[in-house]
C-alpha cells in the first residue's frame, strides 16, 4: 500500500536511495501477518516518515503492476489511501531529514 498525504496543496514524499539512484516516492510498504490494510498503512507511514497520527481517510485506488525479472516475475497490487491535513494540523508533516514535501 502507499499513502497519499496532502496538506495545504503540498504532498508528503520520501527520498529512497536505490541501486538505480535516488527515487522520490510516497510512503509505502507491505502488509505484515495479521495486519489490516489500515493498520499497515499507519505503521508504514510512521516508520518511513515519523509523521504523527497518520489516519487514512479514503481509498484512492488499487493498481496491479507486473514486472518481469531475471530472478523471477513479480506482481504488486498496491492500495493507495489518502490523508488530507487541515490548517494547523501537524499530523501530515514529516519530522525526519530523509523526507521532503513538494508543492
Amino acid at each position: 500500500m502507499a499513502a497519499i498525504v496532502e496538506r495545504d496543496g503540498r504532498f508528503l514524499v520520501i527520498e529512497e536511495h536505490t541501486s538505480a539512484g535516488l527515487c522520490i516516492n510516497q510512503p509505502a510498504g507491505h502488509l505484515e501477518a495479521g495486519e489490516t490494510l489500515v493498520e499497515a498503512e499507519i505503521r508504514e507511514t510512521l516508520e518511513e516518515t515519523a509523521a504523527h497520527a497518520f489516519e487514512p481517510e479514503a481509498l484512492v485506488g488499487a493498481y496491479m503492476m507486473h514486472f518481469r525479472r531475471a530472478e523471477g516475475d513479480v506482481t504488486y497490487l498496491p492500495f493507495h489511501v489518502l490523508r488530507q491535513g487541515r490548517q494547523g494540523d501537524r499530523r501530515a508533516r514529516s519530522t525526519t531529514a530523509s523526507c521532503a514535501a513538494c508543492g
